[in-house]
C-alpha cells in the first residue's frame, strides 16, 4: 500500500487548518420545566417542559473573516401535547478589514438602542463605521424566514391569526431598516447620545401595517457607582384603509452599584407605551412582542411598568435577582388579558413579585430557578374575584 498520498492528504489538512483558518465547535443542551396556573379562576395548573440541543461551529478565516453557524432541535410539551421544532438559530459571517469598519451578514442578533422596538435574531446585513469618536450603524433585515414563536412578531391582527395557526411555521413577512448614530462625550466623557431611525414595512398583500420609529437615548454616569439610561421613541403607523397615527414610548432607568464585595446593584426602571388617544394618537406598536413582566406576560402596548430590581451576588458563581413591578394600562382599549372586566374604567392592573437565581458551579454548567406571583390590585381593571397568577421555572444549561 502506498502511504504517500494518505500522508500528503493529512499534511495538507493540517497545513490548511493551522495556517489559513481555525475551527472550533461544540454544543449547548438546555432543559426547562415551568408549572403555572392558567385559568381566570386560578384552579388549573399547566406544566410545560422543553428540551433543546444546539450544536455550533465557528471558523476564523483569512482576511479578517469570521463564520459562526448554529442550529437547534427542540421538543416542547405543553397543553398535553409534544411539539418538535427545528430552527436555524444563528449563522453569520463577519468582516473587520480595518479598525473603523465592521460588516456582518446572515442571521444575527439585533436590539434597538432602547430595547423596546425590536429584539431577537433576524436575517439581514449590517455595516458599522467609526467616524472619529462617533459610530454610524446601518442595518437591514427580513423576518419571513424565522420561526414564528421565536421571532414573536405580532404587530397586527393578521400576525396574531398566523401565530395561532398550529400548522403555520413562519413569522410574518416584514422587512425593516435601522440607522443609528452614537456620539460619545457629548458634554463630558461620562455621557453618550444615541439617535436612531427604524422603518418597518409589511410585505403582504392587503391589510398591511407599516411603522416608523425615531429613537433618542442619553446615557450618563455622574458617579462611578451611579448611571442613568434615558430615552424615548416617537412612532408613526400606517394601517391600510386607516388614517396615519402617531404613538410614543418612554424608557427611563437608573442603576446604583452598591458598596458590597460583589458590586451588587439596585435598579429603578420606568417604561411607558402610549395607548389609543384623542385625534391621531394611536397605541405604540413595536416590531417584537417584548413582555414587560415574567408572570403576567404584559405586552408593551398601552402599558406602563414601574420596576425596582435588586441584583445580588452572595457568591462569585451565584446571582440572585429580586424584581417587583407595578403595572397600569395607559388607555381602556389597547391592553387585553384574561380576567379583565370590559366595563371597568380603572387603569390599575396589579403588582408582580419575581425572584430568580442563577448558579454556575462550573464554566460549562448553569442552573437556574425562578418563581413569582402577579396580584391584581383592589379596584383594578380585573374582575374582583380574579385570583393571583403564578409560575415557577427550573432550568439546566450544559455546554460541551
Amino acid at each position: 500500500m502506498n502511504k504517500k498520498p494518505l500522508f500528503l492528504g493529512l499534511f495538507l489538512i493540517f497545513l490548511v487548518r493551522s495556517a489559513l483558518f481555525s475551527l472550533d465547535f461544540g454544543g449547548i443542551l438546555s432543559q426547562n420545566l415551568k408549572p403555572e396556573n392558567s385559568s381566570a379562576q386560578g384552579d388549573h395548573v399547566d406544566v410545560a417542559y422543553s428540551a433543546k440541543i444546539s450544536p455550533w461551529a465557528s471558523l476564523v478565516l483569512p482576511n479578517n473573516l469570521f463564520l459562526y453557524l448554529s442550529v437547534s432541535f427542540s421538543a416542547k410539551y405543553e397543553l398535553e401535547k409534544w411539539k418538535p421544532v427545528f430552527e436555524a438559530d444563528r449563522f453569520e459571517i463577519t468582516w473587520n478589514p480595518r479598525s473603523d469598519i465592521f460588516a456582518e451578514a446572515g442571521r444575527f442578533r439585533y436590539t434597538d438602542p432602547l430595547g423596546i422596538v425590536a429584539d431577537g435574531l433576524f436575517d439581514g446585513a449590517a455595516v458599522s463605521l467609526s467616524l472619529g469618536e462617533s459610530l454610524l450603524s446601518l442595518k437591514a433585515f427580513y423576518t419571513g424566514l424565522l420561526y414564528k414563536k421565536t421571532a414573536n412578531i405580532m404587530m397586527s391582527r393578521r400576525d396574531a391569526l398566523d401565530y395561532a395557526d398550529a400548522a403555520w411555521y413562519w413569522a410574518p413577512p416584514r422587512t425593516f431598516i435601522s440607522a443609528v448614530y452614537t456620539i460619545p462625550g457629548l458634554i463630558s466623557w461620562r455621557d453618550t447620545l444615541t439617535a436612531g431611525f427604524i422603518g418597518q414595512f409589511d410585505l403582504r398583500d392587503g391589510d398591511r401595517l407599516h411603522t416608523q420609529y425615531l429613537t433618542l437615548q442619553y446615557l450618563i454616569s455622574p458617579l462611578d457607582v451611579l448611571s442613568f439610561n434615558l430615552g424615548g421613541v416617537f412612532g408613526l403607523a400606517q394601517e391600510e384603509g386607516a388614517d396615519p397615527a402617531y404613538n410614543y414610548a418612554l424608557s427611563l432607568r437608573g442603576d446604583w452599584s452598591l458598596p458590597t464585595r460583589m458590586d451588587d446593584q439596585f435598579s429603578l426602571r420606568l417604561r411607558y407605551a402610549s395607548g389609543l388617544g384623542d385625534g391621531a394618537q394611536g397605541a405604540f406598536t413595536p416590531i417584537s412582542n417584548i413582555s414587560q413582566s415574567s408572570v403576567f406576560s404584559a405586552d408593551f402596548s398601552g402599558l406602563m411598568a414601574l420596576s425596582w430590581i435588586f441584583t445580588l451576588r452572595p457568591l462569585e458563581d451565584l446571582s440572585i435577582v429580586k424584581e417587583s413591578s407595578f403595572l397600569m394600562r395607559t388607555d381602556l382599549a389597547t391592553f387585553t388579558a384574561e380576567g379583565l372586566d370590559p366595563l371597568s374604567e380603572s387603569h390599575l392592573l396589579g403588582l408582580e413579585l419575581y425572584l430568580s437565581l442563577i448558579w454556575t458551579p462550573f464554566s460549562d454548567l448553569g442552573l437556574s430557578a425562578g418563581g413569582g406571583v402577579f396580584f391584581p390590585l383592589p379596584e383594578s381593571a380585573f374582575y374582583s374575584d380574579t385570583p393571583p397568577k403564578w409560575n415557577v421555572s427550573l432550568g439546566v444549561i450544559l455546554s460541551f
